[in-house]
């Protein structure tokens, strides 16, 4: 499986227009409550890549992810639920080592 080039984001889609180019120079963090296995979701505004917290210790970062799946992944009634049907096998990924 290639890895998509995640420097796409230096060219502002409509969305960030909108927002402003000061939403490309943050990561969003959001610990999910709503989740048996999903700890974590951070979203870098910058690169466009969405990384999974698990519970069990794994940390996967999806590439060319919009931000508007991240927004509805930690507002969704079961995060693990939303995370399986839209995120999962629909985007580019890797699976990041994480140093305690």
């Amino acid at each position: 499986m290639s890895i998509i080039p995640a420097y796409r984001n230096f060219i502002m889609n409509d969305e960030q227009k909108e927002q402003g180019i000061a939403m490309n120079l943050k990561v969003e963090t959001h610990t999910v409550e709503n989740s048996a296995t999903i700890l974590r979701a951070d979203y870098d505004n910058l690169l466009g890549t969405l990384d999974v917290h698990f519970k069990s210790g794994s940390v996967y970062q999806y590439v060319a992810v919009p931000r508007s799946v991240y927004l509805e992944l930690i507002e969704a009634p079961s995060a693990g639920k939303y995370f399986h049907t839209n995120v999962k096998g629909k985007y580019e990924f890797l699976k990041r080592t994480v140093k305690l």
